[in-house]
């Protein structure tokens, strides 16, 4: 407990807000999307304002990340990181943001660490059936778990679509195959 509060305190990524925390997703999901050519699938682990970990998918092919792993996903690097970074064995004071509603396998690796708070800025049902094959939603979860997880979606769900009307304008992974 006493190093999670010194790496806290240690953090200069400090957010005013939610609305800070979404610009700056925001931000670092065009920072991918520029650096790998790949579409912005970007997440945050935060506790009380702050930015513990960032992730970005990793499973992509031909990319000089890959590394054969398909649980590279955001939200699993995300909180694999946050994990590490505060020496901690559950995330429990956390929240998960990500750019896009979060895969079952984000989702589920954020749920068993502890998370009770995700927030996402793209609702899967928004983005072509193409990237989404899946007819699960994460709302499903909610609603057949009352009370037991927190779900704000649908955040600056605009300028998010934004990113992914540039990466498939620019046919990134996974249009380039």
């Amino acid at each position: 407990m006493r190093k999670e509060l010194d790496f806290l305190k240690q953090r200069k990524i400090s957010m005013d807000g939610e609305e800070t925390i979404i610009q700056e997703l925001l931000k670092f999901g065009q920072e991918i999307m520029d650096k790998y050519k790949i579409y912005p699938y970007v997440s945050f682990v935060v506790k009380n304002n702050v930015i513990i970990s960032k992730g970005f998918n990793r499973t992509t092919v031909g990319q000089e990340l890959d590394n054969g792993d398909i649980s590279q996903q955001a939200e699993v690097v995300a909180t694999r990181q946050a994990l590490v970074a505060l020496e901690i064995k559950e995330l429990s004071r956390c929240s998960l943001y990500s750019l896009m509603e979060p895969t079952i396998l984000g989702f589920d690796a954020a749920l068993w660490s502890g998370i009770k708070r995700f927030v996402w800025c793209i609702n899967k049902t928004s983005v072509s059936h193409r990237y989404n094959k899946i007819r699960y939603s994460l709302l499903d979860y909610l609603t057949s778990h009352p009370g037991e997880i927190f779900i704000k979606h649908g955040i600056y769900e605009k300028e998010a679509l934004k990113l992914i009307q540039t990466a498939q304008q620019n046919h990134y992974y996974p249009d380039n195959l």
